[in-house]
């Protein structure tokens, strides 16, 4: 079935943001921002999921370590097989959070913008464009104006840990931002085979292949 929808989620608050009080809001694992069916934005948003991120912790342990499984944080345009018809996105205001990553399920075209990225505030471990190995496709945007991104950020997939040669490759181009009072690094040497303090405009993978985490074209900008 499909449905036309504009979803809002709001997680954490600005009282808590401002005083940096993340312990209120937990989530030990991660978060799917848009999950099931073939569904398409309406008319009041350019969205069909936005998520804006308040304060709290996402991917932490109950001891507040991170949670290093790359699924842990945010996925944000769903899983393999969840299709979505319209733009998916995500703001980040406040709250630590260990992995954001743009998501896989999108439908469109290789030219059509599949997945937004802000940063305003709070911190991130690594954030991806694209999915966390799946091949997919559709511009991916991010856009780190302030915070903190202790590791890295990739304007594609991740595909580091797969399998498959072929694995992590997005079909559409990413545009990435940075300026501002971001900060970009800060973390102790690796995560997922990328240094902390990198901003690449594809993704990541490994030696084993000239493929994976490759996109069709990719933009920096940074200030």
């Amino acid at each position: 079935t499909s449905y036309t929808f504009n979803e809002t989620t709001i997680l954490g608050n600005d009282y808590d943001r401002v005083a940096t009080n993340n312990s209120k809001l937990k989530f030990l694992v991660g978060l799917d921002g848009y999950s099931g069916g073939r569904n398409t934005a309406g008319s009041d948003s350019l969205f069909a999921s936005y998520t804006i991120f308040k304060s709290g912790l996402y991917g932490y342990n109950d001891d507040e370590t991170p949670n290093t499984d790359t699924t842990a944080g945010m996925y944000i345009g769903g899983y393999n097989g969840l299709i979505v018809n319209s733009l998916t996105g995500v703001k980040i205001e406040g709250g630590d959070i260990t992995y954001v990553t743009g998501g896989y399920g999108y439908n469109g075209g290789e030219s059509t913008n599949a997945t937004y990225i802000g940063m305003t505030g709070g911190t991130v471990r690594s954030i991806y464009g694209g999915a966390g190995y799946s091949t997919t496709k559709g511009n991916r945007i991010i856009n780190v104006t302030g915070g903190t991104v202790s590791y890295s950020i990739l304007g594609g997939s991740d595909s580091y840990s797969s399998n498959s040669t072929t694995d992590g490759v997005v079909n559409g181009s990413t545009l990435i931002y940075v300026g501002g009072t971001a900060y970009i690094g800060g973390g102790t040497g690796e995560v997922q085979g990328v240094e902390a303090g990198s901003v690449f405009g594809a993704g990541g993978g490994n030696a084993r292949s000239t493929q994976k985490g490759t996109v069709n074209n990719s933009h920096i900008i940074r200030i």
